[in-house]
């Protein structure tokens, strides 16, 4: 078959087609449906009609996942070989992509060009080209493109630096500014009530979508006929301004049901006629994009043609309540969640979910779209065409499948809305359609109802899936949560709500996950976003016990490196959970690190490499309290580290003994608080205030001019008299900040106080000596067993870090070997400051370090017979560092060496990885191995060669050798 001159560019780039399922690469969209079954995986079924029917693309590039995820589609491309680019066709494409965003980029590849462009730029306005090149190719440059750096990701990573594909210039982070602008500039206009004024703004976008979705039909009989038959208008925005809005909507809600027009005649005759006010006509300015002010939707830029639904239902965030409590969920963690629990390959029949915590409808509407798949995937299956439903399908899967629930009437309203945009989203918009056009009525599937009085009503417990993002604070009452205790102890007296088990801090997220559980039939999935601290990192066994030992614990994906990241004003640390409602099984539960790659911060996609897979045994969930923040920080060896740390005696103990018997004095300074209690003993002293309290110690001292205090600290106020160790409860960046003071002084509740009687002074200035020698080391522990540092805030810490900290005044045991020095040196160094420099290349010096670890580590297995692993050559290829080790006698002196092309290197040095068929296709980290050696591919990024993982590696080429019985050749 001959290569068309599009096909010849996009080998020209260095992409490959796609010729077996699993490699990542190119596929054409023309004749997608007659794809061989061996590559039309369900996934890239939908992506590429996708692409053809609403993008008409002409290739999408496919990025296949070695940790059996769903490909990906990330790069769409357009062939404009055969005919110009005009600026209006360049212009109309651009909209498209960032209106849809389905990638992250396009590329058009011309006859003796390829351009690159960034689907996330928003259009410019009122200029001829609405998007310039990130890239631009001719000549020699179009062979020498690395198509590559797509397939390992590496792409995204070199974006930070020059601005592209930010989340914040996003057409979903735009829309969500300007619909907040909208909103608030109507209500003030129209002076609405907010709930009423939410209401007509979200009936407004649903008509809109109507309207645009017609428009760009072949029949235009809803965005012409309709309007003209029913009320002499041209369009949407001439009936609204022509004073008709009512009316539309009455005609609406009686032609197309279910009520999503409703404005009843006889419970909402106010609003009604507030709906008639002569303000309401600028509804129709902001819809057209006649407001030319900047701060206002230009909605000429938008196209609901090409703007997924989910998208729409992002409006939660900003319209639905002025409460900080509510967070909108991303569509990109929404998305892998739903994948997770849903597998697109994997249809099931009669399946019924519920979001107990709605919304706007985002889980539902990706629930139910994804149940559309399931029908059109079977029908695919068994006729070899994709098939639209007909609207009695659709209406029937969502009726027998979706349910929620939701406290806010405003959510309730909104969730429906959105599931409606899902329907017209998946239908022919043909002539006959729009007459048969009936939104069912899901007012009993969709309710408004409080979640805690729901629970009690003993609704049934018969669904497959529970999803959602539940709330991590009560509902506000004057901008303030209600305290926990007392509402949750009212509620059980008012109603008889009652949990099985005790929930640490009352933390209502909690609450949800507790008592979900009820609603799921036997075997049944409950997958929900919840705060990672108390759910993880915090210390409640008595909790976790019961709820891991009772249900089968599955998977937590980790996104607690993320708190900043994703959920915009929050900073919160979250973690999505996976529970079966069965007794637990054998298998060990995935733990899954979302680290703070350029793609996850910008969600773009979730991106994970093998150094984010960590598995856990099912005794080690409910026996070991540090795993899981082990994990965060590397996994590996980390876990044995804490455990042998955590196992020996304590500064606490040691210091509640010496209480005891030796007259010392223990505990937190002062607290001013509601000032009830007179302390001379406090007032005039010398002070030490914390601000005061630095890493190098002490830098300066006060005089105390409070007299009375909510915690003067009187049975203990030793601790502010000589002599006396202070610690300030701070991690700090380089050290824990301790000073011994020989005179007198007070010091509030961040700084805790230790005093000894003169006659044991030198014992405590031992203590101090010991706290000093090995700060690193407690402030690695505190880091791997803190409830608080990485997960709340980030450097203050608790009295009981202190006693917890691991202590002997036998100086031995508290002394670590060299691999454990490398483990507290690299967390500290890098997951302290969270500090970019890992995304940095790594510098030479640094690999050799590397391959001297990683050496020894093995040689102190497999060093026989003079025979030992030596680093042979460090390889810069391009992106990647290739280290070639080899098991030799021989003195080797190491070499440096580039190369632009590692496969072939690595092809002749160990040439049976290619007689065998061992793939080289780097997906950012490969080991090949030989007869005698080894390389080791990775990006050249720092996080990729710290010495801590040379110890993860270097273990894991063990572990290999071990299962291939000590050796692979090959």
């Amino acid at each position: 078959m001959s290569t068309t001159l599009f096909e010849q560019g996009i080998q020209d780039l260095n992409f490959t087609f796609i010729e077996e399922s699993g490699n990542s690469g190119v596929l054409l969209t023309n004749n997608y449906q007659n794809l061989e079954k061996a590559l039309a995986s369900p996934d890239v079924l939908f992506a590429l009609e996708t692409a053809k029917s609403k993008f008409n693309a002409d290739a999408v590039y496919f990025r296949f996942f070695q940790d059996g995820r769903a490909s990906v589609p990330q790069l769409y491309i357009f062939d404009f070989t055969q005919r110009s680019l005009t600026e209006a066709e360049k212009n109309r494409i651009h909209v498209q992509m960032w209106n849809g965003y389905q990638v992250p980029a396009y590329l058009i590849i011309e006859k003796f060009s390829v351009s690159i462009f960034d689907s996330r730029e928003k259009p410019k306005e009122n200029l001829t080209s609405y998007a310039s090149e990130i890239i631009r190719l001719t000549g020699t440059a179009i062979k020498d493109f690395k198509a590559q750096s797509f397939d390992d990701g590496l792409f995204w990573e070199e974006q930070d630096e020059k601005k592209h594909f930010k989340f914040e210039q996003s057409a979903t982070k735009d829309l969500i500014r300007g619909l907040k602008q909208v909103y608030k500039s109507f209500q003030e206009e129209s002076g609405l009530n907010r709930h009423v004024a939410l209401k007509l703004l979200v009936q407004c976008l649903l008509i809109k979508y109507l309207e645009e979705r017609d428009e760009d039909s072949a029949s235009g009989y809803f965005a012409g006929t309709y309007f003209k038959r029913n009320f002499q208008c041209d369009n949407f925005c001439d009936t609204i301004r022509k004073g008709k809005l009512l009316n539309l909507l009455d005609q609406l809600s009686k032609d197309f049901n279910g009520k999503i027009f409703e404005w009843d005649k006889t419970t909402e005759t106010e609003e009604r006629l507030a709906i008639q006010k002569t303000e309401v006509i600028h509804l129709a300015d902001y819809l057209d994009g006649n407001i030319q002010n900047s701060q206002y939707v230009l909605w000429r830029l938008y196209s609901f043609s090409h703007l997924p639904v989910e998208v729409i239902s992002s409006v939660y965030e900003e319209l639905l309540t002025d409460s900080k409590d509510i967070v909108y969920t991303p569509e990109m963690i929404v998305s892998t969640l739903v994948d997770e629990c849903m597998p697109l390959k994997s249809p099931k029949q009669d399946f019924k979910l519920i979001d107990v915590s709605c919304g706007s409808g985002i889980f539902l509407v990706k629930s139910y779209k994804r149940i559309v798949q399931w029908w059109r995937y079977e029908q695919w299956l068994k006729h070899g065409e994709l098939v639209k439903p007909p609207l009695s399908v659709l209406r029937e899967l969502l009726l027998k499948s979706i349910h929620g629930i939701d406290i806010e009437p405003d959510a309730i309203r909104l969730s429906i809305f959105s599931l409606a945009l899902a329907i017209l989203d998946e239908v022919n918009l043909d002539p006959p359609t729009w007459g048969k056009l009936k939104f069912p009525d899901l007012s009993e599937n969709i309710v408004t109802q409080d979640f805690f009085r729901f629970i009690i009503s003993e609704p049934g417990n018969d669904f497959a899936l529970v999803i959602g993002n539940p709330p991590f604070n009560l509902q506000s009452i004057n901008g303030k949560e209600p305290d926990r205790t007392k509402f949750f102890k009212n509620l059980k007296n008012k109603t008889g709500y009652k949990t099985e088990i005790s929930i640490p801090d009352e933390n209502p997220a909690l609450h949800f996950l507790v008592q979900s559980m009820k609603l799921l039939k036997q075997d049944g999935l409950l997958c929900l976003i919840q705060p990672s601290g108390p759910l993880l990192y915090k210390d409640a066994p008595l909790f976790k016990n019961h709820l891991f030992s009772k249900y089968n614990l599955l998977q937590v994906i980790d996104f607690t490196k993320l708190a900043d990241k994703l959920w915009g004003r929050k900073n919160v640390a979250t973690a999505a959970v996976f529970l079966q409602n069965a007794a637990p099984d054998a298998e060990a539960v995935l733990h899954l690190i979302g680290n703070r790659t350029f793609s996850n911060s910008n969600r773009l996609f979730l991106e994970f490499d093998r150094y984010d897979f960590n598995f856990i045994s099912k005794e080690a969930v409910l026996s070991n309290p540090y795993i899981w923040k082990a994990n965060l920080l590397g996994g590996g060896r980390l876990g044995q580290l804490i455990d042998r740390l955590a196992a020996m005696p304590t500064l606490g103990q040691f210091l509640k003994e010496k209480v005891k018997s030796g007259n010392w004095k223990y505990g937190e300074g002062y607290t001013i608080g509601n000032k009830k209690h007179h302390a001379d003993f406090i007032q005039h002293m010398v002070s030490v205030k914390p601000e005061h309290f630095q890493e190098s110690g002490v830098s300066k001292t006060s005089i105390e001019t409070e007299g009375y205090f909510e915690a003067p600290r009187e049975k203990s106020k030793e601790i502010y008299l000589k002599p006396h160790i202070l610690i300030k409860e701070n991690i700090g960046k380089h050290k824990i900040p301790i000073d011994f003071l020989t005179q007198d002084a007070v010091f509030s509740h961040e700084i805790i106080g230790i005093h000894a009687p003169e006659s044991e002074v030198e014992l405590l200035k031992e203590v101090y000596q010991l706290f000093v020698t090995n700060n690193s080391l407690y402030r690695f522990f505190i880091l791997v067993t803190s409830n608080r540092v990485l997960v709340g805030r980030a450097t203050a810490i608790l009295k009981k870090d202190i006693d917890s900290l691991p202590f002997s005044l036998d100086h031995r045991l508290l002394s670590t070997s060299l691999a454990e020095k490398i483990l507290i040196e690299d967390v500290l160094s890098c997951q302290l400051s969270r500090s970019q420099n890992q995304f940095e290349d790594t510098a030479k010096p640094a690999l050799v370090a590397f391959a001297e670890v990683f050496c020894k580590t093995l040689n102190s297995v497999y060093q026989n017979n003079g025979k030992s692993f030596q680093l042979f050559k460090i390889i810069d290829a391009g992106k990647y560092y290739a280290i070639h080790f080899e098991y030799t006698a021989d003195e080797t002196m190491p070499e440096f060496e580039e190369t632009n092309n590692l496969e072939r290197y690595i092809h002749e040095i160990i040439p049976s990885s290619k007689e065998k068929g061992q793939s080289t296709s780097i997906q950012r980290i490969l080991k090949i191995y030989g007869k005698d050696r080894l390389i080791l591919v990775k990006p050249k990024h720092q996080r990729y060669w710290l010495r801590s993982i040379a110890l993860r590696d270097a273990d894991e080429t063990f572990a290999d050798y071990v299962k291939a019985r000590y050796y692979a050749e090959g």
